[in-house]
């Protein structure tokens, strides 16, 4: 993320106030443009056989014609105080995520920016909402704010993992360090890397009954073969490969912080110690319900979420 020529905005018919309208106005740039995008869906004006066609139509339109004046009249307040170039599109869709990657992938936006709210579990497990949909399909960079935009901005948090094997310090890492660098340069805040240091592997192997000698010779031969000395290794070889990255994309070794624990606890504590305003973290996560980091997260931190893909992610969801 270099710049921002095109941001998609999200709207939601249901609020008054847009915080990822707001979040786009801090953001954009001088030559940025904005696009307003109202996915709609309402089952009860869809045919039925208690209805004439001609009286749903007619409350259709009249519903669309009501979301468009509220987006006109967001889009007034725009144009009063800024030269931003701005403009709205409505779909009729259901589900709604369809409906907005249908849309990125016709408009081509820098960043797609969302306002998400707390689904309950059940809610998020058997009926998969658009957050979720959009966290897994999304191909274009995606803002899930949470919160109106403050003047006063808090830290911007990268995660990142170079010692995952699939993901080289050369792809996903550098995007993840790069947007937070270019977040934190608009919002004028502190950047900060974060890694979490996975310790849960050593004790769940040593639970299994493997021997400390076992584990020790297999990950990182000759090591201390104590809990404590695989520990201190691991610790030791994440720091090397986490440094080597930092100083590789231009920050400097005291810019991260660094968690042992499960990852997404330990992520959350890293959020709640720095007190960061957008959590920055790349995501391969593509199918199935649950498992995902960034969707363990997201429920659960106060602040706003950027999700990027590997630029090879091809989204399933095209119409």
């Amino acid at each position: 993320m270099k710049s921002l020529q095109r941001l998609l905005v999200v709207f939601d018919p249901t609020k008054e106030e847009q915080p990822a309208l707001h979040r786009a106005l801090q953001i954009a740039e001088a030559d940025s443009e904005i696009r307003i995008l109202a996915c709609l869906y309402n089952s009860a004006l869809s045919i039925n056989r208690f209805f004439q066609r001609d009286a749903i139509e007619k409350a259709k339109r009249t519903y669309l014609e009501s979301v468009e004046n509220n987006i006109k009249k967001h889009i007034e307040v725009v144009r009063e105080n800024s030269s931003i170039k701005i403009d709205y599109a409505i779909e009729w869709q259901h589900p709604h995520y369809i409906g907005i990657i249908d849309h990125v992938h016709s408009y081509r936006p820098d960043l797609v920016i969302k306002a998400t709210h707390e689904h309950p579990k059940l809610l998020r497990v058997f009926f998969t909402p658009n957050d979720w949909q959009l966290l897994k399909a999304c191909p274009a960079p995606l803002l899930l704010t949470k919160q109106p935009a403050e003047e006063k901005h808090q830290p911007i948090l990268a995660a990142i993992d170079p010692t995952q094997v699939h993901n080289p310090k050369s792809s996903l890492d550098q995007q993840v360090l790069q947007a937070a660098g270019f977040m934190a340069h608009k919002l004028k805040s502190e950047f900060i890397a974060g890694h979490c240091i996975d310790t849960t592997a050593i004790a769940t192997l040593i639970e299994s009954g493997w021997g400390m000698s076992e584990i020790g010779s297999t990950m990182y031969p000759p090591a201390d073969t104590t809990g404590q000395g695989l520990s201190d290794k691991l610790e030791q070889s994440h720091r090397q490969q986490v440094e080597q990255q930092i100083e590789e994309s231009g920050y400097l070794p005291d810019q991260v912080v660094y968690k042992s624990g499960e990852p997404s606890s330990a992520l959350l504590d890293m959020v709640n110690e720095t007190e960061a305003s957008i959590l920055v973290m790349g995501t391969t996560y593509h199918s199935g319900l649950l498992g995902s980091t960034a969707e363990k997260v997201l429920d659960k931190v106060d602040c706003d979420l950027l999700v990027l893909k590997p630029k090879t992610f091809v989204s399933a969801s095209n119409g």
